[in-house]
């Protein structure tokens, strides 16, 4: 306790003094050269692999598709998760603070020429203003940026939420999908809510991974893990040697982040804290849980989606969580984690052999098939039909 209090007080002073040592030159050169090796044209490869079957064209029927993926009915928050919800609300104030040395690493991890927000602001403008010295050495715009962070994660009443909430459209072609002109709405977020997004990985991003990628019967490899989607298939390609008889059957949910009910959500981040005991692994979940709330605990998010003349249409987002929100995939796979747990516990007699791995809404089930004389059925596919149907656990 004392050496929480001690590092409440170190961040304090640290923003008040504006004193925030920067980075040598040479180390913010090798920061920059090694995220720009993974890019390509300056776009993060992810990126560019999504935007490379080009965007969908501005127009009313876009529009409508976009507005269709995007669910405007929302279940109720029961009493008790409200309650709970205020109670982490309020507890938050003692548990967030904010480290601008930790603001500015995550800025720096940001790759420069990615999509502009809604108000055209990219990350090399706010590098600009943010990541170097200003008078006398201090870098004062830094810890002023610092404390609002940490002003808005404190927030219990969530009076910033629509400046934070809300977030342009891309529609992204998909002509590999079965449906003609299918499309996939990515939501850019303002650069405000992704460096502090990219802060929250930081501080607890491997802490969520860690407990995520251990799961014995299905663990997920999302978040806090390097090259997660190869672990996925990596792990497939052993399952096939080691039980070579076994079958594996695909898992991919339909419009998954945006079909997640948020009651749902704020259950499994209640239920996900009971992973943790020590004082600094509950601090960091505390300021992940606190970004949650700021952004998806205060009603419907308003999205904009910009027609080819530049005319702009509101649309209204009661579920889910933004895809292209920097930590909208760890928000996600806790609560499909809990999902998946629910239907092993409440299922798993029909599949006692069976595991599965993920990566986000992407899962591998594997297992033994079962013979019967009137027909051939596998464990996988039982838990395939179970998962699928279970989006959002309604």
């Amino acid at each position: 306790m004392q050496a929480e209090s001690q590092r409440q007080r170190d961040c304090h002073a640290r923003r008040m003094s504006s004193d925030v040592a920067r980075p040598g030159q040479r180390a913010v050169t090798r920061r920059l050269a090694a995220k720009m090796a993974h890019t390509s044209n300056g776009l993060s490869k992810a990126v560019a692999i999504l935007t490379s079957d080009g965007t969908a064209p501005g127009d009313l029927e876009t529009l409508a598709k976009v507005v269709a993926k995007t669910p405007t009915d929302a279940a109720d928050f029961p009493e008790a998760t409200r309650a709970t919800i205020a109670v982490e609300g309020a507890e938050a104030k003692n548990r967030v603070f904010v480290d601008p040395s930790t603001v500015l690493t995550a800025m720096l991890a940001c790759a420069n020429n990615s999509s502009s927000d809604i108000a055209g602001v990219c990350f090399e403008h706010v590098k600009s203003l943010l990541g170097r010295a200003h008078s006398g050495g201090k870098n004062h715009f830094l810890s002023f940026f610092s404390f609002l962070i940490e002003e808005v994660a404190r927030d219990p009443a969530g009076k910033c939420f629509k400046a934070l909430s809300t977030a342009k459209y891309i529609a992204i072609a998909k002509p590999k999908s079965s449906v003609p002109g299918d499309i996939r709405p990515i939501g850019i977020t303002s650069v405000f809510r992704r460096i502090y997004g990219k802060y929250v990985m930081i501080e607890s991003g491997k802490l969520l991974g860690g407990v995520l990628s251990s799961r014995k019967c299905n663990p997920q490899f999302a978040v806090g893990v390097s090259s997660g989607a190869n672990i996925l298939g990596l792990a497939t390609s052993i399952q096939r040697e080691v039980a070579p008889t076994h079958v594996s059957a695909a898992i991919d949910v339909k419009n998954a982040f945006n079909e997640l009910q948020r009651p749902l959500l704020f259950e499994a981040l209640s239920k996900f804290r009971e992973n943790f005991r020590c004082p600094k692994e509950l601090r960091r979940y505390d300021a992940f849980l606190a970004y949650a709330r700021s952004h998806y605990a205060h009603g419907p998010q308003e999205l904009s989606s910009f027609m080819s003349d530049g005319e702009r249409k509101d649309v209204m987002c009661s579920r889910g969580v933004i895809q292209g929100c920097p930590h909208g995939t760890a928000l996600f796979s806790i609560a499909l984690d809990f999902i998946v747990l629910a239907v092993f516990e409440e299922h798993g007699h029909l599949f006692p052999s069976v595991s599965s791995n993920w990566f986000a809404d992407d899962g591998v089930a594997s297992g033994p098939v079962l013979r019967s004389s009137s027909s051939h059925a596998s464990e996988a596919s039982t838990l395939t039909k179970q998962a699928s149907s279970s989006p959002s656990k309604d």
